[in-house]
């Protein structure tokens, strides 16, 4: 693994910088305080309008404790049937992907102490380039920050270093894809195959969708 400022990431990848500055300029007021700027790092970049297609995956795996080895393993398969060997993760703001480190849920404790391990601290901000063959521990950690701790950055996209497409996990622990080559990357047949479950998006861990131990910190 190996560490890149947004900066630079934004000067060679031009479809997550163009995807990031749309989602920037969404979410940006006029109102924002001055000390919140920093997050809307990518609004003044000059990008292209990029095509672009959706679709989410799941997979059938209800036991939640071993879901992300599970997870793990489904996306391995996925992203080598891609032919993708380097991932890069980077959030939609510049914010710290340590959320709430005052929280007191064991998965979410064991998850900063991984990412702290990573990362030689307990702050970060710019991005992490990875092997796809050392993905584990990093799908374990933003499963359970995903699903736990509303602090860290919602869209986290792990972005294909070749550009073909990014994905970002939600709360429910699915896959949600970009496709940034108009909708030739894969097949549905192709991701039933691989044993994914095409465009459902629902907790499959709880039968009301309140999410234990989801705390959000309020300091």
């Amino acid at each position: 693994m190996k560490f890149i400022e947004r900066e630079q990431i934004f000067l060679t990848h031009k479809n997550i910088s163009s995807l990031i500055k749309e989602f920037q300029t969404i979410f940006f007021d006029e109102n924002v305080e001055e000390n919140d700027f920093e997050m809307f790092d990518a609004l003044t970049l000059k990008t292209e309008e990029t095509t672009r297609k959706g679709f989410s995956l799941m997979i059938n795996h209800k036991e939640i404790d071993s879901y992300s080895k599970a997870l793990t393993n489904k996306l391995k398969a996925l992203l080598g049937h891609l032919n993708t060997e380097k991932l890069i993760l980077i959030s939609h703001f510049k914010i710290d992907f340590f959320g709430n480190l005052k929280h007191d849920y064991e998965k979410v404790i064991n998850a900063y102490e991984t990412l702290s391990i990573i990362t030689k601290s307990k702050t970060f901000k710019e991005t992490i380039e990875t092997k796809v063959s050392e993905i584990n521990n990093l799908v374990e950690i933003f499963f359970w920050l995903e699903r736990c701790d509303p602090s860290t950055p919602e869209y986290l996209f792990w972005t294909d270093t070749k550009e073909r497409f990014c994905f970002y996990f939600c709360k429910y622990g699915n896959i949600h894809f970009i496709d940034f080559t108009n909708g030739n990357l894969i097949s549905e047949k192709e991701l039933a195959s691989l044993g994914f479950i095409v465009n459902e998006d629902y907790d499959q861990f709880t039968e009301n969708g309140i999410i234990e131990n989801r705390q959000l910190n309020i300091d």
